[in-house]
């Protein structure tokens, strides 16, 4: 597991829901966002839109510097509508615009949030189990 690359995932719960959250995370996670949205670096809920394929989404993101977010890196998170078409269509916008910038950004893998959120010292071992385990 490489974890020097930003990560970007859906972070809400799977199935059906109102709202879903796309998380970004890691040390390009600024500049990946910016490529996409109009959001300051501040700590702090922000309304913005997001550049998509076909066209523009309005959304908050939570802006959250590092080190004092849950992975310990500096970290997005954008609450959209809870549609998986969408969330795909976030998610893809933030890859082009990784690739585009040449910035090294992949999909994180199952609990990988977790484990960054371990390492750095965020979350302890329990923490850590608890979510692995859906607790």
């Amino acid at each position: 597991m490489d974890e020097t690359s930003t990560i970007v995932a859906c972070s809400s719960a799977p199935g059906r829901g109102l709202r879903a959250i796309v998380r970004v995370s890691g040390c390009d996670a600024f500049a990946i966002v910016a490529r996409c949205a109009a959001i300051p670096r501040e700590r702090g809920v922000h309304r913005t839109r997001i550049a998509i394929e076909s066209g523009s989404l309005p959304s908050l993101a939570y802006v959250l510097p590092g080190p004092r977010s849950f992975t310990g890196e500096d970290t997005v998170e954008f609450v959209c509508a809870g549609s998986a078409d969408l969330v795909a269509e976030i998610e893809r916008a933030l890859f082009t615009a990784a690739a585009d910038a040449a910035l090294p950004c992949r999909p994180a893998q199952a609990g990988e949030f977790g484990l960054r959120g371990f390492r750095s010292g965020r979350i302890d071992l329990s923490q850590a189990e608890g979510i692995a385990c859906g607790f």
